[in-house]
């Protein structure tokens, strides 16, 4: 399956979510529909990107990183590369950044955003962000990169929410946390 076919059914799942931003849902629809292409190697101002968010379902805590880019606490992601699905980004992003090989843990699609970025240093102009959660068994001491990374941790829900400065991040990740805690 194509990267767009895949992604376009993922939009189609996320978009059936009632807390999902429509107007999200849109401009990554109006994206993917635009015949650019859709990853960082030929596309380096407007691409996709994954997000994945480490959950720990019983102790209600989420694992964030202290993005040295960013300048915030994020959940830890990535580029999608070519030949890639966003499924294969999570998998190769959380080895890469955290040092942890995921095995059989569950990891789905939770959430959408859009990022505008205005950098003189980067040439990157907009993320299209699906989020995907991983459903991890414990909250496991993560060995993360330091070349991306000033800090990371497990955090209480209200506690993450509190270090995160970007308000549109801070309900992506309170709608999608609040959407996996009732499905258990």
């Amino acid at each position: 399956m194509t990267l767009k076919r895949h992604l376009v059914r993922v939009l189609d799942q996320l978009s059936s979510y009632l807390y999902i931003s429509p107007e999200n849902v849109h401009s990554v629809r109006t994206f993917l529909n635009s015949q650019q292409p859709l990853i960082r190697s030929s596309n380096t101002l407007h691409h996709v990107c994954v997000f994945f968010l480490p959950v720990h379902i019983p102790s209600r805590s989420v694992y964030l990183v202290d993005h040295i880019k960013a300048h915030d606490w994020i959940p830890p992601g990535g580029h999608i590369d070519g030949g890639e699905s966003p499924i294969d980004t999570v998998l190769r992003e959380f080895q890469e950044e955290l040092s942890y090989k995921l095995t059989d843990e569950n990891i789905l699609p939770v959430q959408l955003t859009v990022k505008r970025i205005r950098s003189k240093r980067h040439p990157c102009r907009t993320h299209y962000d699906f989020w995907y959660a991983v459903e991890m068994d414990k909250p496991l001491s993560f060995v993360y990169d330091v070349n991306e990374f000033h800090g990371a941790g497990w955090f209480p829900l209200s506690e993450g929410l509190k270090r995160m400065k970007l308000p549109a991040y801070r309900k992506a990740l309170s709608d999608s946390i609040s959407y996996l805690f009732s499905r258990n």
